[in-house]
């Protein structure tokens, strides 16, 4: 994670969710572009972002992100899948949350439930 000092310097970087739910990786960019890459694992089993389709279909998504305080907006305009038969287009709505950075916890607040993204373990 590179910034630091204000919330929009500390969010620039690469953010790694694996939490059961999703398996999901943003990186944010300085100059306002934000990819999102969602792993799923069709068989149900462990995601292995390694592993190509069809034992792991892999959407991704790019758009453009706005910080004001601690709100979130991303637009996504682009969207494409590893999998052939995936018909998949960008959100049409923007999506907009609340955010938090402790250490190295990114913490989205949506409106109905909350998520942490952490960013990955990085080794010498």
């Amino acid at each position: 994670m590179i910034g630091g000092g204000t919330l929009q310097g500390s969010l620039i970087g690469i953010w790694s969710r694996d939490d059961g739910e999703k398996n999901e990786i943003y990186v944010f960019r300085a100059d306002g572009r934000v990819e999102l890459k969602d792993y799923i694992a069709l068989d149900g089993g462990v995601v292995d972002r390694n592993a190509p389709f069809p034992q792991t279909r892999e959407r991704n998504f790019a758009g453009t992100y706005s910080l004001v305080v601690d709100v979130l907006t991303i637009g996504f305009t682009t969207a494409v899948s590893n999998d052939p038969d995936d018909i998949i287009s960008p959100p049409t709505r923007d999506k907009v949350v609340s955010i938090g950075i402790r250490g190295r916890t990114l913490t989205l607040n949506e409106p109905r439930r909350q998520a942490a993204v952490h960013p990955p373990r990085l080794t010498p």
